[in-house]
């Protein structure tokens, strides 16, 4: 194969969706799931409009002295590859790295569901 034939990490990056498509899948999830209803259409060329709107979901999740559950300045659109990552808060300033499964496993808790 020539090099020419090779795709860069950021051309393929954008074959597979990267962030934004993360995004998505985690909001269709929480569609689902009955734990969300978003107005952006879920579907590929959405990704920033739908990353907008989880991070406006997401920080709708209080916790203590009124700290947010998730940290939203940790979830990334399309523009920054391979990023997609939403922090949850534990007060007190702590932080840890979620997955799609631990931020539903605690919007659950939350809701008491």
């Amino acid at each position: 194969m020539a090099d020419s034939e090779i795709l860069k990490d950021a051309e393929l990056e954008e074959v597979v969706g990267g962030s934004g498509a993360e995004n998505i899948l985690l909001m269709v999830r929480l569609q689902n799931e009955g734990l969300a209803s978003f107005n952006t259409p879920l579907v590929a060329g959405n990704e920033v409009a739908a990353t907008q709107e989880l991070k406006a979901y997401l920080n709708t999740f209080r916790v203590g002295n009124n700290e947010p559950l998730f940290d939203t300045s940790k979830i990334f659109d399309n523009h920054l590859p391979n990023q997609y990552g939403v922090i949850l808060g534990y007060g007190g300033g702590q932080y840890k790295a979620a997955s799609a499964d631990e931020v539903i496993a605690n919007i659950r808790r939350y809701l008491g569901r």
